[in-house]
């Protein structure tokens, strides 16, 4: 029999896509008003609030984007991903200064427009007829059950894309390994930037860790994240610092749950994994926390990320920001943003494992992270001066 919790979710769950719909079809105040309507019914729906708030911060930001004379980019119409902490939209707003209500075109997010939308909404990108510059993000090295139809090497292949780049100025990326990659096959200005977050009050503090009764192991992020790596992470009950394995999954769509089952799944068969069940027995999942419980998490806790592949990451910034000790392979963007002596860089799960217990090594990384030269260039204002300065920013008339 049918509950009333159960038919309340299921209203609410089907007004959720709907608003997701309205979206798509480009009605973002029908899309605010059904979410509204999502958490009258169900106001412990997990997705709605981030959703919300998104849409909400979109139309503060249209309604407080001030024109400069002076600058050269149109801002309008920008996509970012609603539950990232001071994310891509944190970077589009250090480029505020820089807005022209008769700028070139702006496209932060490439991918969005040559190929999410075509396939998620039915909605082919028309090919820019007129000059434009924009971002692309997602790395040249992605596993192709990974959402390999995402990659750059598809996007590039597009005839919208083809079209378009006769009026590119020049393309943005977030990383020198992926802008070489793109010079060797794009006749265009290309340009790297640092992405930039916030430096938050609370911090990584290794007192705090020493004294925690109950230390963590948290698995960061997602995207080209090797999803089962802290299942295998040979770090097991009774370990000498008493470590428990966190998988942190980010609430990034309505539907994040599935994906990331659907993506664990595909891992486990691409890549022939064979777990040790002592291991999983220490791994727990948490779903999507709140800013001040992230913030915790890191000051008192050590950071773990295995890559596919990367240009910029979120987690790696923000462990640089908070100083927090993050255990991660050592891929070329990586090294480009932690240095090649970063401490705490792993070749193997076994190696990570033995970091992870050597409380001298994890004092050093913090201190290394505290005087990071990168950590001196995560400002809004430095990506904004980065970009003004920009070889791509100079191209355009």
């Amino acid at each position: 029999m049918t509950t009333p919790d159960s038919e309340q979710e299921r209203l609410a769950d089907a007004k959720f896509k709907l608003s997701w719909v309205w979206l798509a079809k480009g009605k973002p105040e029908r899309a605010i008003a059904g979410l509204r309507e999502v958490l009258q019914i169900c106001p412990t729906h997990k997705q709605a609030p981030f959703y919300l708030e998104y849409l909400l911060q979109q139309q503060q930001d249209k309604a407080q984007r001030k024109h400069n004379p002076e600058g050269k980019i149109s801002l309008v119409h920008q996509k970012w991903f609603a539950t990232h902490r001071s994310g891509w939209r944190f970077a589009l707003q250090a480029l505020e200064p820089l807005h022209s209500d008769q700028g070139v075109l702006f496209d932060g997010c490439l991918e969005n427009s040559f190929l999410w939308n075509g396939y998620q909404y039915g909605q082919t990108k028309a090919p820019y007829k007129q000059p434009w510059v924009g971002f692309l993000h997602n790395p040249p090295n992605m596993p192709a059950w990974f959402y390999g139809k995402d990659s750059p090497q598809v996007l590039l292949e597009k005839e919208h894309w083809q079209e378009s780049l006769e009026y590119c100025v020049g393309l943005f990326c977030l990383s020198e390994y992926f802008a070489d990659w793109l010079r060797s096959r794009l006749q265009k200005p290309i340009s790297a930037l640092i992405h930039p977050t916030e430096i938050p009050a609370v911090q990584f503090d290794f007192d705090q860790f020493v004294a925690n009764g109950h230390k963590k192991v948290v698995q960061l992020g997602w995207w080209l994240r090797k999803l089962n790596a802290i299942y295998q992470l040979p770090i097991a009950k009774g370990n000498a610092l008493g470590y428990e394995k966190i998988k942190l999954n980010p609430a990034f769509a309505f539907d994040a749950e599935r994906q990331l089952v659907m993506l664990g799944e595909r891992e486990k068969k691409a890549e022939g994994l064979v777990f040790d069940p002592s291991l999983v027995a220490n791994t727990r999942e948490i779903a999507h926390v709140s800013n001040q419980d992230y913030d915790r998490l890191l000051s008192e806790n050590i950071g773990f990320i295995s890559l596919y592949d990367t240009s910029a990451n979120n987690a790696l910034i923000e462990c640089i920001a908070r100083a927090t000790p993050l255990l991660i392979n050592p891929l070329p963007a990586v090294v480009e943003y932690l240095g090649k002596d970063y401490p705490m860089y792993f070749q193997s799960l076994s190696e990570a494992a033995k970091k992870a217990e050597d409380l001298a090594l994890i004092k050093a990384t913090h201190e290394y992270l505290k005087s990071c030269d990168t950590r001196s260039k995560l400002s809004p204002d430095y990506f904004c001066q980065s970009f003004e300065a920009s070889e791509v920013y100079q191209c355009i008339p």
